[in-house]
This record gives C-alpha cells, structure tokens and sequence, in this order.
C-alpha cells in the first residue's frame, strides 16, 4: 500500500495512507547507533 508524504510548513510532516487515514510525525531525524528514529502518532493499517 502506498504512504503519502507531505511537508505543511517547516516541521510539519503528514503520512497519507490509500484510504486517506492521516497521521502527523511529531518527531523526526533523532540520530542512533542503528538508523534514525521517526515518531509518528497514529498507526497506519494496510488493507
């Protein structure tokens, strides 16, 4: 299922699901030893 990105304004990143369901990442770009940490405050379910 395709996520849709969306910038509406400066640190304001929405995830668009295929049924329109939204969610808003509230936090972004925290560096680890393994990758990066995205933090997004909703879960998004495929079909």
């Amino acid at each position: 299922e395709m996520l849709t990105f969306s910038e509406n304004g400066p640190h304001n990143i929405v995830v668009a699901d295929a049924a329109g369901h939204t969610a808003d990442i509230s936090t972004y770009d925290v560096v680890q030893s393994n990758g990066v940490i995205m933090v997004v405050d909703k879960v998004l379910m495929p079909k």
